[in-house]
């Protein structure tokens, strides 16, 4: 209801309007359908829990939902161009940057509202595939990166669309993800706006794009009329910490197409021998704590590398817990490392399959050809194929190197296991 004093419509009720135009109208409804279907194709992944389910949910919410929230917010922002309503609009009391920020945020509710069909689907689906709601904690932190992710793709697309009044000037927000989705053998990681480590400063960045349009859009309209405060400040807001996170993601991070760790090269530098040391390592697990194999005297320790996007890295998560569950009493102990791109996957992972071992972030993997060639940790370790477990006696020393199928299928590695504590009891 408009008050009183200024005949304003309050910005609460203007995003309801926004939202409700989208959410009642067939072509969402449609979505909505399409979204939760997708989330049934790809919820049922393998794995004890959801947490290969969840991770799958999540980059597939990255990727697709993103693409639809770019065309979506693009046509939200030219809307009135299209629809010959501009001056329509324009006669209301209200401030302009009201206006601008009421239509973003009801059409970003309206790409919500598909992010949570999908995950719906997804949930769903592997509910009636397993038979058990095991590791669904996973899901609510894919969902939140995924929601974050989206609302990226939709300044961004929202912000180009409306400055140049079509919405095909949004359409270069989608190009963006395609070419990010294309190059990954030529791009550094610090461009991708899905992977957990750059969230927060993508973030702050679709917050500049929004103010700054909120700024500068229509501002002969404002008149003698200063901007509202928050108009004022959100841009520097939104840039000035984008800017510092950005260059600490490449000053902190290990990616030879920007800047190499120097830590990271030197683990790359060892290599991996039967009868020989493991090589060393010191990586955050999914609780955050640095992990090495010298927390570990007197362990047999199964040393594991794989790929957590993989159904063969899911299977062997899961064989590993049910190792470490027999033979823990006797003093082996799994270590499971994660090679990917994205340093969230290991937490979703060890979550979704409640995991009580290390699950560690490999955060030196880049993007390379080879997924192999993309880790100095799996350089170290001279991996040949995803997954690989390397079995070591209690003085650290690899005993046995298991790659492949049989790391997680047949009786090689519980074989090598069983040796180890026959020679080794204690």
């Amino acid at each position: 209801m408009p008050t009183v004093e200024t005949g304003r419509t309050p910005l609460a009720a203007l995003i309801r309007a926004e939202a409700r135009i989208g959410l009642r109208g067939a072509p969402l409804r449609a979505a909505l359908a399409l979204s939760a279907l997708l989330g049934w194709s790809v919820g049922g992944a393998a794995g004890d829990g959801a947490g290969l389910s969840a991770l799958t949910t999540g980059d597939t919410a990255c990727i697709y939902i993103a693409l639809a929230a770019v065309y979506w917010l693009a046509l939200a922002a030219a809307r009135d161009a299209s629809t010959s309503t501009t001056a329509i609009v324009l006669s209301k009391p209200q401030p302009m940057e009201r206006l601008v920020l009421a239509r973003f945020v009801g059409g970003y509710l309206q790409v919500l509202a598909l992010l949570v069909a999908l995950f719906i689907g997804a949930a769903a689906s592997r509910g009636w595939h397993s038979g058990s709601f095991a590791g669904f904690v996973a899901y609510p932190g894919q969902f939140g990166r995924a929601a974050v992710v989206l609302f990226v793709a939709s300044s961004a697309a929202y912000t180009l669309a409306l400055m140049a009044g079509t919405p095909l000037a949004g359409a270069l927000a989608g190009m963006y993800w395609l070419v990010t989705l294309g190059g990954h053998d030529f791009l550094a990681k610090v461009y991708y706006p899905y992977y957990t480590q750059n969230l927060a400063a993508f973030t702050l960045l679709g917050v500049f794009l929004i103010g700054l349009t909120a700024l500068v859009h229509r501002r002969s309209r404002r008149g003698g009329t200063p901007p509202t405060l928050w108009s004022r400040w959100l841009w520097a807001i939104g840039l000035l910490p984008a800017l510092v996170l950005f260059w600490r993601i490449v000053e902190s991070g290990h990616d030879p197409m920007l800047r190499e760790s120097p830590f990271m090269a030197e683990v790359s530098r060892q290599d991996a021998y039967l009868e020989k040391r493991a090589p060393g390592f010191m990586l955050p697990d999914q609780r955050g704590r640095l992990v090495s194999l010298s927390d570990m005297p007197g362990r047999i320790c199964l040393v594991a590398l794989l790929s957590p996007h993989s159904e063969e890295g899911i299977l062997l998560l899961d064989r590993l817990r049910d190792l470490q569950r027999r033979y823990g009493t006797s003093g082996v102990q799994p270590v499971a490392i994660c090679i990917a791109n994205d340093q969230g996957a290991a937490r979703s992972l060890a979550h979704g399959e409640g995991l009580a071992f290390p699950v560690l972030v490999d955060w030196g993997s880049h993007h390379a050809p080879k997924a192999i060639e993309a880790s100095p940790t799996a350089a170290a370790y001279r991996v040949t194929d995803f997954p690989y477990v390397a079995v070591t006696d209690r003085r650290r020393r690899i005993r046995a190197i298991i790659e492949g199928i049989s790391a997680y299928d047949g009786p090689q590695l519980e074989q090598a296991i069983r040796q180890r504590i026959e020679e080794e009891p204690r």
